[in-house]
């Protein structure tokens, strides 16, 4: 049994949502819990943020992988070892966590956070954000969409995106991915 007080469990209702993508997560749904220390200091002095599995083997990796390997832990777990091949791939690449999702410029002042110009208003970029104690810091910053391939060291990120970002169409999703390469 794992040591961390991180864990899975079924959702009592539908009112938690996911830190990860911001939908809520179903009553009845597993659920994975990141247990940290509280900032509010009240009850034993933790607080769980919740994912979706699949979101958080994307988002925090280092953390899914470790509760998803024990077998009673993750008991119910559907695609458990697709979701652990997504984690190692996250820990193995370790920019790809930052994958927040994609959304159209709101204006040209952002810069590549891979080549450093300017990204022009109107065109498909990729969010980065990363993790803190209170959640995660958004934005990190921007990629171009023909950056992210050189930037998280591979080019299929599709279904990341598409978990990241559940707004997104299929089209966009699909000219994404021609803008990417992957």
């Amino acid at each position: 049994m794992s040591e961390t007080p991180d864990k899975f469990e079924v959702a009592p209702s539908g009112r938690s949502r996911c830190r990860a993508c911001g939908r809520n997560i179903e009553k009845s749904q597993l659920r994975f819990g990141e247990v940290l220390e509280s900032s509010y200091g009240d009850g034993d002095g933790t607080a769980a943020f919740w994912f979706h599995p699949r979101c958080a083997a994307h988002r925090r990796p280092e953390k899914f992988v470790v509760i998803a390997r024990d077998e009673q832990a993750a008991a119910g777990l559907p695609d458990r070892e697709v979701m652990i091949t997504e984690a190692e791939l996250g820990l193995a690449l370790e920019r790809l966590p930052r994958l927040a999702g994609a959304e159209r410029a709101s204006s040209g002042r952002a810069r590549c956070r891979h080549c450093k110009e300017l990204i022009p208003a109107g065109v498909w970029r990729i969010k980065l954000s990363t993790f803190a104690e209170t959640g995660f810091f958004d934005p990190l910053g921007f990629l171009h969409v023909s950056c992210a391939a050189a930037y998280f060291e591979i080019a299929a990120i599709g279904d990341r995106l598409q978990q990241a970002a559940p707004e997104l169409t299929p089209a966009d999703l699909v000219e994404i991915s021609s803008l990417i390469g992957g």
